[in-house]
């Protein structure tokens, strides 16, 4: 019996469970829209009570995600080369993004974001998540997550936001890729480089980026005004 346990023991292999990390790909607003967005955010959070207080609200829209893999060497490789081939569209007129009661995407990050999910759902090591019907928003209030939940209460913001939408234009200038929540790295599509999580938080280079573009897009035509 003693031979027996002996040789059971050292056969046996456990097995080995990899976690699986979840990413996002998102567009993080900046400068004016980021401050209209966050004021009304604040404005309905005091007035309704819409989230946790330990909430931490980030104004984004999701462009792709989640994406799980195990491979994340591989996936940003993947990502930065499709970004980066396409991130020209973006310097033409005719690619602003405009908001107003409803999100306006422009053909180029329609096109973007099916380039990206179509590539990333042919390799066996990744899984993106791809919806029947895509619906583009800013998330201010996750009813299915807060516990002062009420249909009531959700008509009452939805018609406060819906009689007094801000219509604004602005350029797609980076996209962030988020992993279990934080910042892995970041886009930058007017200089085409990729960015650390500490580089992707200095506000004034990317302002600075984002001027020099506006510039460049006004002197080929292009109007931020409706």
């Amino acid at each position: 019996m003693g031979n027996s346990d002996t040789t059971s023991r050292r056969s046996y292999s456990p097995r080995i469970r990899l976690s699986t990390n979840s990413y996002l790909l998102e567009f993080r607003y900046s400068g004016y829209p980021k401050k209209y967005i966050l004021d009304r955010y604040f404005e309905l959070k005091r007035a309704y009570r819409i989230t946790h207080p330990q909430h931490h609200y980030v104004p984004h829209i999701t462009i792709a995600g989640p994406i799980v893999t195990n491979h994340e060497r591989e996936l940003t490789k993947e990502i930065q080369r499709i970004i980066f081939r396409n991130a020209h569209h973006f310097h033409e007129p005719g690619n602003l993004i405009q908001t107003g009661k409803f999100i306006n995407p422009p053909q180029s990050l329609l096109n973007l974001k099916r380039e990206i999910e179509s590539t990333i759902n042919t390799k066996t090591d990744f899984k993106c998540q791809v919806y029947r019907k895509d619906i583009w928003h800013t998330t201010l209030w996750n009813m299915k997550k807060n516990r002062f939940t009420s249909e009531k209460q959700f008509s009452k913001v939805w018609h406060n936001l819906e009689n007094a939408p801000q219509e604004m234009k602005f350029i797609l200038d980076r996209l962030t890729l988020i992993k279990n929540g934080r910042i892995l790295e970041e886009y930058d599509l007017i200089d085409k480089t990729t960015l650390s999580r500490l580089e992707s938080l200095n506000n004034s280079k990317r302002y600075s980026s984002y001027l020099k573009m506006k510039a460049k897009l006004e002197s080929l035509g292009e109007s931020f005004k409706f």
